[in-house]
Order: structure tokens, then sequence, then C-alpha cells
């Protein structure tokens, strides 16, 4: 296993069929069913192709089977902080410690960039991630916001932490 920078040429169909997959295993019991089974390996490509975020994959034999994306803050009220946007794997990479290993790439990069702090948002009905970013040291922020997903709308609450 090596985790390493995206090659948008050549890493974005497997990328692409991690969050589908991903997506489908994570929030079963969140999301509608309509929407998720809807959900396609290529459904992300071109939003990922278009993204200015930095993404890292792990990288099982050529084979992307779990991803990070991070970098500058979507929500201009935290400019001055980092934004984890997602780390998903494969099902059969979860509990293996991957995800942190991806975190904690992410993290170091971060610094790199400048940021002391990095926060992120989790659906708060999302249990096993909240879980997961508590163990890796961040706590809630305070915030909450409502978003709109496949006609279902959910809570996210955001979480920080000083890296």
């Amino acid at each position: 296993m090596e985790i390493r920078k995206v090659n948008l040429k050549t890493d974005l169909s497997d990328i692409s069929l991690v969050y589908a997959k991903s997506w489908k295993h994570a929030y079963a019991r969140i999301i509608p069913a309509q929407y998720l089974n809807e959900l396609v390996g290529d459904k992300w490509i071109s939003i990922l192709s278009k993204s200015d975020r930095e993404m890292l994959v792990l990288d099982n034999e050529g084979q992307s089977v779990g991803v990070v994306t991070f970098g500058v803050a979507r929500d201009s009220e935290y400019s001055s902080e980092g934004e984890l946007m997602s780390i998903y794997l494969l099902p059969e990479y979860i509990h293996k410690g991957y995800g942190t290993k991806l975190l904690k790439k992410a993290e170091i990069r971060l610094v790199e960039l400048g940021y002391a702090t990095i926060y992120l948002w989790v659906l708060a009905a999302n249990n096993s991630g909240r879980n997961f970013y508590k163990q890796q040291g961040f706590h809630v922020a305070g915030n909450q916001r409502e978003i709109e997903i496949g006609g279902s709308n959910l809570t996210e609450i955001r979480y920080i932490k000083n890296l």
C-alpha cells in the first residue's frame, strides 16, 4: 500500500468508484436508498477533474482504494483554516488503519501549506464517521448546518482540530 498524490489522468475512474461504493456503504441508513442506488462509478469524475482541492490516494498495486480530499476552506468564514472535505475507502479497507494514514498525510500537507487548524463537516447521523474523527483528535466546534441530499434534509456538524 502506498499513499501518493492523485494523477488526474489515470486515477479519476477508480476514485469515482471509491466515492460511489463508500457512499452506499457509509450512508445506507442516512441517505435515501433510491438516491444511493442511482450512484454509479463515474458520477464524480467530472466533479473531481475540476477540483482545485488536493487529493491523496491509497494505492494498492495500481488501484486506488481510498482517497482523502482537503485544502483551502470552502466556507469564507473559516478561510484561515484548512478544510478536510472527505476521506473515503472501499468498504473492504475500512477499520484497518488506512483512514488514519490518509488523514495524517493530509494533516502534514496542510501544515506545509501554513494551516494551524483543520475543520470538516460530518453528517450528524454518521456515528461511525463522528467516532472516527473524535478518535483522531477532532472535537465539535458548535456549528451545524442543514443540507439536502436525495430529497432529504440532513444536519451536518462542524468538527475542528489544531494541527
